[in-house]
């Protein structure tokens, strides 16, 4: 009777250890996957634990602009492989090269910021512009939310690169994602999906909350491999606790920080403002002539040690590229510093 019982029990163990078991690795190995775009990891023990949206909740819109569009609404892109003739019929040039602008956390591409990345594109450059609007999932005060949808828009950028790329014959390397905040790391993600086959990203003030530290995996956030050639700006690294909405780590080829990063001249009053500096750095950079770039400087040590006159002088040995829009990635890779104004025109040049 004893054997019995104790057979009993060691089998109530066993079944109750599997269940139990299995509940853990279900757990910790759990995806969600959304028709066209894929899987995403959403286990416990991945930076990515907190389940994206779908699509239709995100619902991402894609607007295309050219400069025979510019004064008018754009025209509507989809992912969808339905609608085959609808580039044939679009502005959309294959001999130009194409900019995407993602915006970032609790804005959209009718903010002031996202009209004239636009309008300065155009108005500037022979481009084509795609603006991506995600401002439904954008606009969450859940940042946590917000943060795990980037992952889903990502993807749907790179489909949307894809099929234009399917369609029209244009390379990867007619791209460059723009984007800004948690656009940047949304870029760095549609980066990866491709391979990192895009031409270049640019990063302006990247997000910080939850994507700084080197335990921080490089596919959690915009990193040099997402793309040929990647720039950074860097206006806003303070700590969270200090009004900080950036981040201070090296995530590209080019690392700029205009005043070493962490804040900004002219804005004390409003924290903001150190966050949203990186894109008017951006579109003075656009607009100015080859003698007035913002060149940077390179130090040995950092960004305190340069303001005390400690930095490299740019000659044949140490090049130095001009921050923003004319970054060159042959002209060196690393750290880099400048000063700039505290109000507009910016260059000190």
């Amino acid at each position: 009777m004893m054997e019995i019982v104790t057979i009993i029990r060691l089998y109530i163990t066993w079944t109750i250890s599997t269940s139990l078991w299995t509940s853990v690795e279900e757990y910790l190995d759990k995806i969600v996957c959304y028709d066209g775009l894929g899987c995403f990891p959403t286990s416990f023990l991945s930076w990515h634990h907190r389940q994206p949206s779908t699509p239709v909740e995100i619902n991402t819109t894609f607007t295309l602009f050219t400069p025979e569009t510019i004064e008018t609404t754009g025209e509507s892109l989809t992912i969808e492989k339905s609608r085959q003739k609808w580039l044939n019929s679009s502005s959309f040039d294959s001999m130009r090269n194409t900019k995407m602008y993602i915006h970032g956390f609790q804005d959209n591409r009718f903010n002031k910021y996202s009209m004239k990345m636009q309008n300065i594109l155009l108005n500037t450059l022979n481009v084509n512009v795609i603006m991506v609007d995600w401002s439904k999932a954008a606009d969450n005060i859940d940042y946590d939310q917000a943060r795990a949808d980037t992952r889903v828009v990502g993807v749907q950028v790179a489909r949307i690169i894809k099929r234009l790329i399917d369609e029209t014959g244009v390379s990867y390397e007619s791209f460059h994602l723009i984007g800004h905040s948690l656009g940047a790391h949304t870029a760095g993600y549609a980066g990866e999906a491709l391979s990192g086959n895009v031409g270049r990203i640019t990063g302006l003030d990247p997000a910080g909350p939850e994507f700084g530290g080197s335990l921080t995996s490089a596919e959690c956030r915009l990193d040099p491999t997402d793309a040929m050639f990647v720039d950074v700006i860097h206006t806003d690294g303070e700590i969270i606790v200090a009004g900080g909405f950036g981040l201070m780590d090296e995530l590209g080829h080019q690392d700029f920080y205009p005043n070493g990063g962490e804040s900004q001249p002219g804005c004390i009053i409003n924290p903001v403002c150190d966050h949203m500096r990186a894109l008017d750095l951006f579109f003075e950079s656009i607009t100015n002539s080859p003698t007035t770039k913002f060149t940077s400087m390179r130090t040995a040590i950092d960004w305190h040690r340069m303001e005390e006159g400690d930095y490299l002088q740019c000659n044949q040995t140490v090049s130095c590229p001009p921050m923003g829009y004319w970054a060159e990635k042959r002209k060196g890779e690393g750290v880099y510093y400048l000063e700039t104004k505290e109000s507009p025109p910016y260059s000190l040049s």
